[in-house]
């Protein structure tokens, strides 16, 4: 779940330039919001796909989940991971049901559409952040 919000970041990271006209070949620190790249804010992305089954929540100042519905989330993991559907059933089984994570979320970005849709709701999380 958090991965796929990495990875959308890492695409704006590598398409900065798409999100706010900027050369994303720069070198520069992507860790600052892109909208408020002078007020010293910076934003560090953990990945823990267990991050609330093992009570870590508190931790964090925002918690954003990447809601897919079950049999999305089934089918999108057996491809990613090149595994028949037992396994990853069982690998989702070891987590708390995404309908039941939602109510740690500051923010739930619905990642059933397309990229461009994903993206967008991408860009307005992180112009909160």
């Amino acid at each position: 779940i958090f991965k796929l919000f990495c990875d959308k970041v890492n695409y704006y990271k590598t398409n900065k330039r798409e999100f706010d006209g900027s050369d994303s070949s720069d070198n520069s620190d992507n860790s600052k919001s892109p909208d408020d790249s002078n007020s010293g804010k910076r934003v560090i992305i953990a990945v823990i796909p267990l991050m609330i089954e093992m009570n870590l929540q508190n931790l964090f100042d925002k918690i954003v989940i990447i809601y897919l519905s079950s049999e999305n989330q089934l089918k999108r993991l057996m491809q990613r991971e090149n595994i028949d559907e037992d396994r990853a059933a069982s690998m989702i089984k070891s987590q708390l049901p995404i309908d039941d994570k939602i109510q740690y979320a500051d923010f739930v970005i619905d990642n059933s559409g397309d990229l461009e849709n994903t993206l967008k709701q991408v860009k307005n999380v992180w112009k909160k952040l």
